[in-house]
């Protein structure tokens, strides 16, 4: 059986975190053990301890403060006990059998180091995706200004479905 530590970061996203969170406790898998860890970043509103409650085997770790999304990854990987991580949105639903096909792409592809998958809307048509991996002018900070108001159609557009 292949272990994965799941870790989902949240920033007051509770609605969306619940019904995350909610698919992974109902997901049954013959070839998986997973663990699933939770790191707020400082929502600071009362929800923690309510979610601590209502999802038991889950792993809850309050972050010091709101210090993106990266910081909160990192928090979650050091209490990981599993080498296969998956980094989670709040809002991402587990569909039946996605995290079996996940792990049976890395097992098949064992010299992949990061995975990422398609968006799904709520009509299981997948969201327009394609290179939007960041470029050398659109990953820097100046740069990256200036390439969003330069093509800022294009990007609006490449997100339409």
């Amino acid at each position: 059986m292949q272990k994965l530590s799941i870790i989902i970061v949240n920033y007051k996203g509770w609605e969306a975190l619940r019904a995350c969170l909610d698919s992974l406790a109902a997901y049954k898998s013959a070839i998986i053990e997973f663990e699933v860890i939770v790191v707020d970043n400082c929502s600071n509103d009362g929800f923690f301890t309510v979610f601590k409650t209502d999802f038991p085997l889950f792993t809850f770790i309050e972050n010091s403060g709101n210090n993106g999304f990266a910081n909160g990854c990192n928090l979650g990987a050091k209490q990981a006990t599993s080498d296969l991580y998956l980094f989670l949105n709040p809002d991402t639903v587990i569909y039946k059998d996605s995290l079996d096909k996940y792990i049976t792409d890395y097992i098949k592809n064992s010299d992949i180091a990061i995975l990422s998958c398609l968006q799904v809307d709520e009509n299981n048509s997948f969201y327009k995706q394609k290179n939007r991996f960041p470029t050398f002018f659109s990953f820097f900070g100046i740069s990256r200004a200036f390439y969003k108001r330069l093509f800022k159609n294009k990007i609006e557009k490449s997100f339409k479905l």
